[in-house]
């Protein structure tokens, strides 16, 4: 036998399903695909195998294979491309050009990773060592060498590459990462390591080349008086120069040296030297020392002195709003700083408001941010606002906004309070103030959405108000909510992370949308999924960017109402058990209300309970989470499900059918100041819509009380007549014996059933009776029956006087 053709599997026994070839030439089955095509490559050898001669198992040994090739009839082991076992190089491992490196040419395959990063290098890419590489990027200008990079291949072949124009860096290697070994993880650190090294030591020459070339052009520059640019954006020039008919603004370190200069032409175009540095550098405008401003760009910081007078640092870009202030501030740590941002709010993320604000967190600072009278021309900064509204409202705004400090401790003196307290204003009469969060807690499918959509259509215009004859508001009778009129209408922004725009159109159409003007309902889940307010932060929970974007929306809105629904999905913490995080959350959301003096109702969750609620104090006690979001919460209101029987009673006076879920009791738990703290019944409609229903139980309840008191009267007087009298509570009380009285009265409550009693013994229809052997007057019976004439004898079986009856 000459050959054994095997699978790539190389073990010392295996069994094919290939074929074999005997000495004299004749041929077995054909071999299989998954044996032929390695084969064919060359990729396998082995020393024995098991083939199948004439149907049996039958072991083969061969001491050659031929390597690449595919078998031939009559090949003979003599001549090239054969193999002798005997004498072969083990032939059980890839190809070390494999195992080192993964690719045949190193060079060639990093060549094509610059190219697909938009990098240009020569035809050749030669190994780099320990030297940064420079070459062309994409949209360089001829003779520029904006690219570079670093090539190895001693031991691994790795290498990284960058744009310093961009910052950007990339990088690269010749084996996927999951299949290197400790041993070649090591190397690749160390080449990176090299590299980082290589980098900042070409940076470092890059800087100081760009350093004194700035130097040179600025002395060498003219003065400026009036350019293009400045006249476009109302700027006078405050500490620039004039080169080649660009402006220069020059870029220092809080050393004093100069690092770079920025160039802008006559269209606003702007550059800076290639390799300066810019990170922590600034152009300062100074001015008064009482306030020192941070801004992006050199129009707006210019508009920020002009109107303020205020010192002022130009940051050039919002990344480096951080870096300048932290700089600043470790000079000068007693420095009054304000962030003056810019209101991307155009932009996805609010880059400007997102960085000005983290910025001014991290070195205690105040954050400004223009308000547009108009939202046209998609304004952001504060040149805008100059050149929009004039200097006097940017002045105006920053001073109001700056108050000085973030917390000026001496401008909130008594003379801030003096005069008349200004009236408390109500978004719901006696129920949701506005300015304010209001807290709306209950269960699970209690139909919290549906009402405050229905409370958004009618505070959204609904149904208008109308005025009367001397001016005053002449409130619409339907427009209530919660039983109360609603007092102020305006626009309304509801945000739900739960419900869909397919649930939220369904919901809408069963209320009835009717005439609502300006009313916004935001489905997250149709509308970019979740939408943190809170996160964790490196110092705590923080304000996400993505809240942060559309809370500038809500503040530009000015909103009557804003409706976060539930408040549990819009915090990615723990605000059910941690104090700090509730507190956070609520502080937030006051200021959210007082910046746009919207009633901010916060939808939350109640914590299950098998107890019954009766009292207000034990509707509050089940609001879940940490005690933080009621106490800092202006008014809480909670919704809970009744007993089965008073439901149905409540349905029953009022001719409405009866379905679980369809009753409930509402109340106001918490309120800083005055409030209706009546415990209201709320019933569903046929839309699924709760509505108060206590004036409607009430005009039933007026139209039912002389027969019920004529009812109750009588079954007193019957009962002490038969020896078996009522006490108004206790043992023998009316709503313990309840099942003893009519029909009509069986159904009624304790409260109301002892409030009956009450007033027939303050109209002396009933009196309380002293039973023979007692002190005390406990029994209820008419004026003229046996009890009352101290001839009453209890039957034998009843309930004679006891201590604890009342």
């Amino acid at each position: 036998m000459n050959a054994v053709f095997a699978s790539r599997i190389v073990t010392k026994e295996t069994t094919l399903e290939g074929s074999m070839r005997n000495d004299t030439g004749a041929s077995a089955q054909s071999l299989s695909p998954s044996v032929r095509q390695p084969f064919e490559r060359g990729e396998f050898l082995m020393t024995t195998a098991i083939g199948h001669a004439n149907g049996q198992p039958t072991k083969l040994l061969s001491p050659f294979v031929r390597l690449g090739d595919s078998p031939t009839t009559g090949a003979s082991p003599a001549g090239n491309g054969w193999c002798d076992f005997n004498t072969a190089a083990r032939q059980d491992a890839r190809p070390a050009r494999n195992r080192a490196h993964g690719v045949a040419n190193p060079a060639a395959a990093f060549r094509e990773f610059l190219l697909s990063h938009g990098l240009h290098p020569d035809d050749s890419v030669v190994p780099t060592g320990n030297r940064v590489q420079r070459c062309p990027v994409d949209d360089d200008k001829p003779g520029r060498t904006s690219g570079w990079y670093v090539l190895y291949v001693d031991g691994l072949p790795a290498g990284e590459a960058g744009d310093w124009r961009t910052g950007e860096s990339w990088t690269w290697c010749a084996k996927e990462k999951d299949s290197l070994s400790l041993e070649e993880l090591k190397i690749a650190q160390a080449h990176l390591e090299r590299s980082r090294k290589a980098r900042e030591q070409e940076r470092a020459r890059l800087a100081a080349e760009a350093a004194a070339r700035a130097a040179d052009i600025w002395a060498k520059s003219n003065a400026c008086e009036a350019h293009p640019y400045l006249s476009a954006k109302c700027n006078a020039s405050c500490g620039l120069r004039l080169s080649a008919g660009k402006l220069l603004v020059p870029v220092m370190d809080m050393a004093g040296t100069m690092r770079s200069l920025q160039f802008i032409d006559a269209g606003g175009n702007k550059k800076f030297l290639f390799g300066g540095a810019i990170a922590g550098c600034f152009h300062r405008i100074p001015g008064t020392n009482d306030v020192v401003a941070v801004a992006e760009g050199y129009a707006t910081a210019a508009s920020i002195h002009m109107a303020t007078g205020w010192t002022v640092l130009t940051a050039f870009n919002a990344g480096n709003l951080l870096p300048v202030a932290r700089a600043w501030r470790q000079v000068h740590p007693e420095c009054r700083m304000v962030i003056c941002g810019d209101d991307d709010r155009w932009t996805k993320g609010n880059p400007g408001r997102a960085k000005a604000e983290a910025c001014a967190r991290e070195v205690g600072a105040a954050t400004l941010f223009p308000s547009f009278a108009s939202g046209a021309g998609r304004l952001t900064d504060w040149n805008d606002l100059h050149q929009r509204e004039g200097l006097e409202e940017v002045k105006r705004q920053l001073l109001a906004g700056a108050g000085q400090r973030k917390r000026d401790i001496r401008s909130w003196g008594l003379e801030r309070f003096a005069g008349q307290a200004p009236e408390r204003r109500w978004l719901v009469e006696n129920i949701m103030p506005c300015g304010a969060v209001f807290v709306l807690a209950a269960m699970g499918d209690a139909g919290k959405g549906m009402l405050t959509l229905d409370l958004g259509l009618k505070v959204a215009g609904k149904t208008p108000l109308r005025r009367g004859n001397g001016g005053e508001r002449d409130f619409n009778p339907d427009l209530t909510a919660f039983g109360n009129r609603i007092l102020r209408q305006g626009p309304v922004a509801v945000i739900s992370a739960e419900d869909s725009a397919d649930e939220v159109h369904r919901r809408l159409q069963s209320i009835g949308v009717g005439r609502a003007r300006e009313m916004y309902v935001l489905p997250l889940p149709n509308a970019g999924g979740p939408l943190p307010v809170i996160v964790p932060g490196k110092h705590g929970p923080e304000l996400s960017a993505d809240w942060l974007e559309l809370r500038a929306q809500l503040v530009e809105l000015r909103p009557a109402l804003i409706v976060i629904d539930p408040l549990a999905s819009f915090v990615m913490a723990d605000i059910n058990t941690d104090p700090a995080v509730g507190a956070f959350t609520m502080g937030h959301m006051a200021q959210l209300a007082q910046e746009t003096d919207a009633a901010v109702v916060l939808v939350h969750h109640l914590a299950k309970s098998k107890a019954n609620v009766v009292t207000p104090e034990e509707a509050r006690a089940l609001i879940r989470g940490t005690s933080a979001i009621v106490d800092n919460a202006r008014a809480a209101y909670v919704l809970w499900g009744v007993e089965e029987k008073a439901g149905r009673a409540a349905c029953s006076a009022l001719g409405v059918e009866w379905a679980r879920n369809s009753v409930m009791k509402g109340c106001l738990v918490k309120s800083n100041g005055p409030g209706d703290r009546e415990i209201k019944t709320w019933i569903r409609n046929k839309a699924g819509l709760l509505e108060v229903r206590n004036e409607q139980l009430r005009s039933v309840a007026r139209e039912r009380t002389p027969a019920l008191l004529d009812s109750l009267a009588a079954a007193c007087a019957e009962a002490a007549q038969r020896g078996q009298p009522f006490t108004k509570t206790g043992a023998n009380g009316l709503f313990t014996r309840r099942q003893e009285l009519p029909a009509e009265l069986r159904s009624l409550a304790r409260h109301p059933l002892e409030t009956y009693a009450q007033r027939l013994l303050e109209a002396k229809r009933l009196v309380l009776c002293i039973a023979k052997g007692s002190t005390s007057k406990k029994w209820l019976d008419v004026p003229d029956g046996d009890f009352a004439l101290g001839m009453g004898q209890f039957a034998t079986g009843a309930t004679e006087d006891k201590e604890n009856d009342s």
